[in-house]
C-alpha cells in the first residue's frame, strides 16, 4: 500500500471522504486509493521523497461533478501534513473550453497537475496545456484519464502524458494470445473496432471477466453446477481466491494479481503499484516492466 495511501486510511477523518470503503467485490482491484493518490506517491519520488514534496504547487484540474470533487478533502489532509500548496481548479461539464483554467495554472506556477478529467475534457486538457506552454511530463491522470484515445486525439502533445492505472495494457499475455487466437481471429468476436484489442479499457474488460468467472466457479464447486442463487453468488464473491498458480494457468500473469476475498475484507489485500515503460499502443507486445 502507497505510504500516501496507508496515512489516510489511519487519519481520523479517514473514514469520512479521505478514503471511501465500497462494498463492491474487488471493483477495478484496488482501484479505490491508486487513482487518487498514486500520484502523490510518483511525485514524492519524483522529489526524492515525501519531505521534498514541502513547497512544491500541485494542482488538480478537475470535472466539476461529485467524481472530480472526490479528492478535495483528502488532498487538503496530505497538503496540511506535506506542505504543498494544493490548488484546486473545476472545470464545468463538458470541458471542451480550458484556457482560462490552463491560463490559471501558469500563473500559479503549478509543478504538477493531476487530472481528473471525463469525456471530451481529457484530450482537450493536454492539447491546451501544450498552447499555454505546460509540459505534459507533468500531468498526471487519474484511471479515468488514462486509456489510449485520452492521449490520441492530442496528437504530439500528449507525447510524455502519465496515468495512473490499474489496467495493465498491452496484447503480450498468454489469455490475450488465446483470445485473438481462437477469438478475434476467428470473426466470433463482437469487438467492433479491432485495433482496441489490448488497450487498457479492453484489458480493464478481461480482468472482470476473469474476476467473475472465477467466483462463479468457487461457487459451482461449493453449491454445485446449477444457477447460483443471489445468496450463493455473494458468498462466492466473499471467498474468492484467485491465487498465482491460478493466475499461472490462465495465462494472466502480469495482467491481474492473486486476489483473495473475505466477507469483511471485500477489496482483497492490494499488490505494491508498478510502472510501464514507454507507450503501448494497440497490438504492441505490452508492458515492459
Amino acid at each position: 500500500m502507497p505510504r500516501i495511501l496507508a496515512e489516510l486510511y489511519n487519519h481520523p477523518h479517514g473514514d469520512h471522504g479521505a478514503c471511501r470503503h465500497r462494498p463492491e467485490p474487488a471493483d477495478g482491484l484496488y482501484r479505490v486509493g491508486v487513482d487518487r493518490f498514486g500520484c502523490l506517491d510518483y511525485i514524492a519520488q519524483q522529489a526524492g521523497g515525501y519531505d521534498n514534496l514541502k513547497g512544491l504547487k500541485i494542482a488538480t484540474l478537475y470535472h466539476d461533478s461529485g467524481y472530480g470533487r472526490d479528492t478535495i478533502e483528502p488532498l487538503g489532509i496530505l497538503a496540511k501534513k506535506y506542505g504543498f500548496e494544493d490548488i484546486q481548479i473545476p472545470v464545468p461539464h463538458p470541458g471542451e473550453q480550458q484556457q482560462t483554467q490552463w491560463q490559471q495554472i501558469r500563473r500559479a506556477s503549478a509543478d504538477w497537475v493531476f487530472l481528473r478529467g471525463w469525456g471530451v475534457m481529457r484530450p482537450v486538457a493536454i492539447k491546451t496545456a501544450a498552447r499555454v506552454g505546460f509540459p505534459a511530463d507533468r500531468i498526471i491522470g487519474d484511471i479515468w484519464s488514462g486509456w489510449e484515445d485520452d492521449a490520441r486525439p492530442a496528437g504530439d502533445a500528449a507525447k510524455g502524458y502519465l496515468a495512473v492505472s490499474v489496467f495493465p495494457p498491452g496484447t503480450n499475455y498468454g489469455i490475450l494470445k488465446t483470445l485473438k487466437e481462437n477469438i478475434l481471429d476467428k470473426g466470433k468476436s463482437d469487438l467492433k473496432d479491432n485495433s482496441k484489442f489490448g488497450t487498457v479499457y479492453y484489458n480493464y474488460g478481461v480482468i472482470e471477466a476473469i474476476t467473475f468467472v472465477e467466483a462463479l466457479r468457487t461457487g459451482h464447486k461449493k453449491f454445485g453446477n446449477t444457477p447460483l442463487t443471489a445468496a450463493e453468488g455473494q458468498w462466492a464473491l466473499e471467498n474468492l481466491d484467485i491465487d498465482q498458480k491460478r493466475i499461472a494457468e490462465l495465462g494472466a500473469e502480469g495482467l491481474i494479481s492473486p486476489l483473495k476475498t473475505s466477507i469483511d475484507n471485500h477489496k482483497a489485500k492490494p499488490s505494491p503499484p508498478r510502472s510501464f515503460s514507454g507507450t503501448v499502443s494497440p497490438g504492441t507486445p505490452g508492458p515492459t516492466g
